[in-house]
């Protein structure tokens, strides 16, 4: 049997393709990893933001010093801290008042693909997406604010638009030369 250790090339090619709490968990047991794990993009299908916690891919987690992957998870700062290329994001939430648990700056601008909101007054928008993601395939917002997010770049450019139920002034504000697919569910 080949006892070769495996390159550099393929470690980078093999943390590249495994799921975000996998990879967390990788470079905890194996500090070595972490420049190789950090210089790979980061890709999370659903990440949640909340007071006190955040959620990987449903997995949620307290920030802390250390590491803890059994209940209640923590996971230390320092994974958060120094990320490299583009964090890449399917869904992203955040509470409606933009009050979220205290990040490092270098973990921000997401590549986002869905995004829901419910405020429209929310400053986590300009900080977590970044620019590049747009126009996102989908934005779910509630219904009570949604003319006040007309005004938004995010909103008007959105190939997909969700809403609870579709007020009538929603159409005319939108413009009837739109591109943007309005479903009238929650998904």
């Amino acid at each position: 049997m080949n006892s070769n250790p495996i390159t550099y090339p393929s470690m980078q090619c093999i943390i590249k393709h495994l799921e975000a709490n996998k990879r967390f968990q990788l470079v905890a047991q194996c500090s070595s990893l972490v420049k190789v794990e950090k210089s790979q993009p980061l890709v999370i299908k659903k990440l949640i933001f909340n007071r006190r916690t955040i959620s990987f891919n449903g997995v949620k987690y307290k920030l802390g010093a250390k590491n803890k992957f059994e209940a209640p998870h923590t996971l230390a700062i320092k994974q958060l801290k120094g990320r490299g290329p583009q964090i890449n994001v399917q869904w992203l939430d955040f509470p409606d008042d933009g009050r979220i648990l205290e990040l490092p700056e270098s973990f921000k601008k997401f590549k986002v693909q869905h995004f829901m909101t419910r405020s429209s007054d929310n400053p986590l928008i300009e900080r977590f997406i970044d620019p590049k993601s747009l126009p996102l395939k989908v934005v779910h917002i509630s219904a009570r604010y949604y003319m006040s997010l007309l005004d938004q770049k995010i909103l008007r450019t959105a190939e997909g638009l969700t809403i609870p139920c579709v007020p009538p002034e929603l159409f005319h504000a939108i413009g009837r030369n739109s591109t943007c697919r309005i479903d009238q569910s929650w998904s």
